[in-house]
């Protein structure tokens, strides 16, 4: 591997550290914000339900 190569690969890695750290903030914001429910839209069953249990625990993944 040439000096070229690994300087690459450490930026690489850099930047992927970078964007899991701002993928957790995002995610900590979410949570500490407050949001109100929107009465207007169309209500749909069936469906994803993301909650307050699974963005901790899409944090807490995230930090290991």
């Amino acid at each position: 591997m040439t000096a070229r190569e690994y300087l690459y690969q450490a930026k690489n890695l850099d930047d992927y550290i970078n964007a899991k750290l701002k993928e957790i903030s995002s995610l900590r914001s979410s949570v500490m914000s407050l949001s109100s429910m929107q009465y207007d839209k169309i209500l749909v069953k069936g469906g994803a339900v993301h909650d307050f249990t699974s963005t901790i625990d899409s944090i807490l993944k995230l930090e290991r």
